[in-house]
Formats: C-alpha cells, sequence, structure tokens
C-alpha cells in the first residue's frame, strides 16, 4: 500500500478522524488561551501599551474561537452526536460567540 492509500484507509474511520479534530482543537485551545491571557497580563502590567491593548481585541477572537472548536468537538466525543444534534450545537455556539463578542462591538444586549 502506498501513503495515499494509507492515508484514505485512515480517514475514512470516522471515529479516528473525530477523535483526531478533537485532539487538534484542543492544542489550538491551550494555544489560543496562552495567547490571550499572556496578552492580557500585559495589558495589566502596561508593558508596551500601544500594542498590547491593539491586539488585545483580536487575541480575545482567537481564544473564543478556539474555546468554541474544542467546545463543539468536545461535546461531540463525549455524547456522540448526531448530524442534526450536531448542527443545533454548532447554531447555539454560534450565537454564544456573536454574545461574548458584544463588549468589543461597542453594543449592548440591552440595546435590542
Amino acid at each position: 500500500m502506498d501513503l495515499k492509500k494509507n492515508e484514505d484507509a485512515w480517514a475514512s474511520e470516522v471515529s479516528q478522524l473525530y477523535i483526531s479534530r478533537y485532539e487538534a482543537s484542543r492544542v489550538v485551545f491551550i494555544f489560543s488561551t496562552f495567547v490571550f491571557f499572556l496578552n492580557y497580563f500585559l495589558v495589566w502590567a502596561h508593558f508596551y501599551d500601544v500594542l498590547f491593548v491593539k491586539t488585545l481585541p483580536f487575541s480575545y477572537v482567537i481564544f473564543l474561537t478556539g474555546w468554541m472548536m474544542y467546545l463543539y468537538f468536545f461535546l461531540g466525543k463525549i455524547f456522540s452526536l448526531s448530524k442534526g444534534a450536531q448542527f443545533w450545537v454548532g447554531g447555539f455556539l454560534i450565537l454564544v460567540f456573536i454574545l461574548f463578542l458584544l463588549p468589543f462591538s461597542g453594543m449592548s444586549v440591552s440595546n435590542f
């Protein structure tokens, strides 16, 4: 067997592919958490305020994205969600993502 057939056989196993995605999302979540809290600490310490205050919203969005990815694959791994349930969980996480972005958009929930 060549490499392509090995990769196709490995990717055809849905459970193995889902576990791989879960592990990758966990690594992304850990890295994004580190970047966000490091940036937050440096803003608190007034260390190069000009740079880190401007990058804080970007690191927050990266943190939220990593957290949502991890939560999606974690719930899928724990509960073995069907396609319909994955759709609803994904929609709910998108709404939570938008809700958590409101503080940086200058809007508030009370305006709605």
